[in-house]
Order: C-alpha cells, then structure tokens, then sequence
C-alpha cells in the first residue's frame, strides 16, 4: 500500500523522460498523471472503506438509484 503513492508520483516522469516530447509538456502531462493516478486510487480506497461494491451494483444499489432518480424527476417537475 505505501509503495503506491510514490509510484506514481515518480513513473510517469520516468517513463515520460523516454519519450520525445518537449520538457514542459513531460511535466505537465507528468503531474495530470500522477494526480489522477493518486485521485483513483483514493477512490478506490474509499470504496473499499465503506464497503462499496464498485465493480456491480447490487439489487439494493439499483433501487437506490431509481429512487434517487424518481425524486430528481420529481422535483424537476415541480420546478417547469
């Protein structure tokens, strides 16, 4: 777990010096990597706290989200 975030901190700059492109463009495409990559694995770590199937929504997630959409319908409704 701990070697993750320095992982992706440091390959994609590594593996960007490999390429072509100019050097601001390695770093700015460098840092978006590493931020998104960062920003996912968070995610992921999230879900995985709380107990979150992130792969398949259950039956119980599925009715939620119905829900959920019947009363943003509704409320849209209400406000046209």
């Amino acid at each position: 777990m701990l070697i993750i975030i320095p992982t992706l901190l440091y390959v994609p700059k590594y593996v960007l010096t490999y390429t072509q492109l100019s050097k601001d463009l390695q770093m700015i495409l460098s840092y978006f990597i590493s931020i998104l990559g960062i920003a996912f694995y968070l995610f992921l770590l999230y879900g995985k706290e709380k107990g979150i199937d992130i792969t398949y929504l259950t039956v119980h997630g599925e009715k939620e989200i119905s829900d959920t959409l019947a009363v943003y319908e509704a409320v849209l409704s209400k406000m046209i």
